[in-house]
């Protein structure tokens, strides 16, 4: 069956002007669930399943090496879906049904979506699959927010793939058949249904924990007395070669005619799950996390708008960009409210057409919630830059992936080259374009007191026109006086470099941070506030902040201080 599934691929690429000139061209845009470029055989990992139909799909078509998304389900299934980064759409984080007020709910409902973008053209759409963008309209949210036809899952994922809920059009129904399966047998029926030009966005639920084997007839991995707890990649490998297989099954069953007027898409919505990562993958830096790992995933274009065959396009692409890229391979224009909600995605067909090496010079991720560190990160195909602002402390890590692929020597610990420093002057302005939303990192450290080592963190964005609060970590309760220095500077105070040691005056092992402009009462359980007034100069405007309070006989000052803040304010 493969072998013939792979011929039908083969003969169905036809002469890319022919099919343009007949009628407008389908998407068939395919979404697998965790899933890095670790798991497709094409991109080079000698342990990856196998996966002969995706393969050939690259085959035929432009394998992207360097395609970035948001490391989890929702933030890049939103972006896709609006074109706009997790922060503007809202969703930046992993939509829960018992997330509090308005983090359950998916995208605005201001936000222009792919469908709706695409309902004055001549195109059915479709979402087959996982939705996983909250419940705003409760079941019938999918087709509340555009698609014409849903069939599917609402949530993350299916406790057990052969006993889920299916929603259909807003009505529920029990099923057992495999949810793989179930999936591509919907989207053959509705494929076989059409009668005019078509945007059908498959979505599965694989390989999504948890672990189970498939139907035996899908996949040819050993399972015999293995158990997914003890190993999940074997499990794992099945789910993946199952849908590999199942994709075959779908391609195979669309008309020759109809599959060489299609552009198929496949792409992953983020890294590996942390259960799979071995060896020197870290498993707190793939999924849920900004590092390399969460957000490199396969992305394989083949179709009448793909010129030549088996290309490797190693320029940077963002999963945002699908959204652009599918309406204009439907031909259909930038949604009206393009001028107030501008689009973070650009379209991919240059790439596609070969008629440029790039389309954009840096990716943006944003990911929040998350236990492996939320903020966001900028990158290019060779350069990372991460603001982790949800572990503490908060802080940035630049890192080289061409020398450095683990992410483990974080190049702002020591001195960088010119070329090096300029990578990361251009990202942090990039950044500050992108987020001018007011950001602070901790920096230095603080020396031990009776309650711990003293830490200055930030409990708001510092922001234009608004209270920024901060607070200081870790002093006895018995303190009962502290104070923030505020200052320009971490390079020196009134001539005298910093850091400087206040061993000097009593305080050993404690050093000043800050340059010592200006001083602040803080208040009531170590919280204090800078009110920052509303003039638009302020944007982007630079400060430090360092704590001491009063520790009486930890020293012969009796007083201890803080790691130091350094802040941008945002507009």
């Amino acid at each position: 069956m493969r072998a013939t599934i792979l011929l039908l691929l083969a003969a169905a690429a036809p002469c890319p002007l022919a099919t343009a000139q007949s009628q407008p061209a389908n998407v068939l845009l395919i979404v697998a669930d965790d899933m890095g470029t670790d798991g497709v055989g094409c991109y080079g990992n000698p342990s990856a399943p196998p996966t002969p139909v995706l393969d050939q799909l690259a085959g035929r078509g432009v394998r992207f090496s360097c395609a970035i998304v948001n490391p989890a389900c929702s933030p890049t299934r939103a972006a896709m879906l609006t074109g706009r980064y997790g922060f503007r759409n809202g969703t930046p984080y992993s939509v829960l049904p018992n997330m509090p007020g308005n983090l359950s709910l998916g995208p605005y409902p201001t936000e222009t979506t792919l469908p709706q973008a695409l309902a004055p053209t001549n195109y059915s759409t479709a979402l087959i699959g996982k939705w996983h963008l909250g419940t705003r309209y409760g079941i019938t949210t999918p087709n509340q927010y555009g698609w014409g036809h849903f069939a599917g899952i609402l949530d993350s994922g299916v406790p057990d793939y052969f006993q889920w809920t299916k929603v259909v059009n807003g009505q529920a129904l029990a099923t057992n058949t495999y949810a793989t399966s179930e999936i591509v047998n919907d989207a053959i029926q509705w494929i076989g249904q059409q009668t005019r030009p078509w945007v059908l966005q498959v979505a599965f639920n694989a390989p999504h924990a948890p672990f189970q084997a498939p139907p035996a007839n899908l996949h040819t991995q050993d399972l015999t007395g293995l158990s997914p707890s003890t190993s999940p990649q074997a499990f794992y490998k099945a789910m993946v070669q199952a849908m590999d297989t199942e994709i075959g099954r779908m391609l195979g069953a669309i008309p020759a005619a109809t599959l060489a007027n299609t552009n198929v898409i496949f792409v992953g919505d983020n890294g590996m799950d942390p259960a799979l990562a071995s060896g020197p993958i870290n498993p707190e830096r793939v999924k849920g996390s900004l590092y390399d790992r969460g957000s490199r995933v396969p992305l394989l274009v083949a179709g009448p708008a793909v010129v030549g065959a088996n290309r490797v396009c190693p320029s940077i692409v963002s999963g945002v960009d699908l959204f652009a890229t599918v309406l204009d391979l439907c031909a259909a224009p930038p949604p009206a409210t393009v001028s107030t909600q501008p689009l973070d995605g650009v379209t991919l067909r240059p790439l596609l057409q070969g008629s440029a090496a790039a389309v954009r010079d840096h990716a943006y991720i944003d990911m929040l919630y998350s236990s492996s560190g939320g903020g966001y990160a900028i990158r290019n195909e060779r350069y990372e830059l991460l603001r982790i602002q949800a572990n503490q402390p908060e802080r940035m890590e630049f890192y080289d992936l061409q020398s450095d692929p683990y992410e483990t020597n974080n190049l702002l610990r020591g001195t960088m080259s010119a070329t090096v420093r300029a990578v990361f002057d251009r990202f942090f302005a990039q950044l500050e374009a992108i987020r001018p939303d007011g950001y602070c990192e901790s920096i230095g450290a603080g020396c031990a007191g009776s309650a711990g080592v003293p830490r200055m963190r930030s409990q708001t964005s510092p922001t234009v026109g608004e209270n920024f609060f901060f607070h200081i970590d870790n002093v006895p309760a018995q303190s009962a006086l502290s104070i923030a220095v505020f200052g320009f500077s971490n390079i020196a105070n009134q001539g005298v470099p910093l850091p400087f040691s206040l061993g000097q005056v009593g305080m050993p092992g404690c050093n000043l941070l800050v340059s010592t402009d200006v001083f602040l009462a803080v208040g009531y359980q170590n919280f204090g506030v800078i009110p920052i007034p509303a003039f638009a100069s302020y944007n982007g405007l630079r400060f430090y902040l360092q704590g001491f309070s009063l520790d009486p006989g930890i020293n012969a000052i009796g007083a201890s201080a803080s790691s130091a803040l350094y802040c941008v304010i945002g507009s």
